[in-house]
């Protein structure tokens, strides 16, 4: 869990690439414990789809695919319910 509060920190002071934060995102999600606390786990599952959502190139996005601003806020809001605890 410390590796994904250091990403989703890093994305929301804007330190790393939103390309960058996607694959690493990506990657840390996929080997997430089994026994992450429910509301941390719901906030990620929520970045996750933000992630999933999110269409980096504006020429190709749909109605419903997220842009940066979108996908910066779905970053802050996880890291708001992941620093709760």
């Amino acid at each position: 869990m410390v590796h994904a509060r250091q990403l989703l920190r890093e994305a929301h002071a804007r330190t790393v690439p939103l390309i960058d934060f996607e694959r690493d995102f990506l990657a840390l999600f996929s080997e997430m414990p089994s026994d992450v606390p429910l509301l941390e786990a719901k906030a990620l599952d929520d970045l996750f789809w933000a992630v999933e959502n999110y269409v980096e190139e504006p020429s190709i996005r749909d109605p419903g695919d997220l842009d940066e601003v979108d996908l910066r806020e779905a970053i802050g809001k996880a890291l708001r319910a992941i620093d709760r605890k």
